[in-house]
This record gives C-alpha cells, structure tokens and sequence, in this order.
C-alpha cells in the first residue's frame, strides 16, 4: 500500500555559495513567503556548511551531501555559512 504523499505544484530551486567562509550569508535578503525548505550540502565540499539563523547561534551543521527540511515561512530567514571559501548548499523551496 502507498501512503499518502503531500504534492506542490509551486517550488523553486537554488543554490548559495559562501564567498568567504566565517562569514554568514542569507540565502536571499529578499523577503520570500515559503512553506518549507530542503537543503543540501553540495557534494564537492571538503567541510562543514552551517545553516542557520540570523545571528547563527541555532545552527545546523551539514557535511557533504547531508541535508535538512526546514518549515519555515520566508526564506531570508536562512542564513549560511561554511568552513571552506566557495562551499555552500543546494535547495528546494515549496510556496
């Protein structure tokens, strides 16, 4: 039997890259209503993304194609950081 599954017709993906590490970048600074959001550490990064808010003191570390979902309701709530320069996330957002 197949359980149910929730399906959006509306979802958007990206991806961030940290210019420079130790240096906490939002995903947008654009306000951007969403339901939920699902990110990734890229697969190429040697070390730790960061993601969290945005004095980045609840923080949710991610190794190399790690993930998490997050419900949140606008995306400029995320913010990013790495440990390396040039690391960063890919992502899916519903709305």
């Amino acid at each position: 039997m197949v359980g149910h599954v929730n399906t959006y017709e509306n979802w958007v993906a990206g991806a961030k890259a940290i210019t420079t590490a130790g240096t906490p970048e939002q995903i947008t600074a654009t306000s951007t209503p969403i339901k939920c959001i699902v990110i990734k550490a890229k697969a190429g990064n040697t070390g730790i993304v960061y993601v969290g808010n945005s004095n980045t003191t609840e923080v949710f570390e991610l190794s190399a194609k790690e993930s998490i979902t997050i419900p949140i309701d606008n995306l400029n709530k995320i913010w990013i950081d790495a440990a390396v320069n040039g690391e960063g996330v890919v992502y899916a957002y519903v709305w």
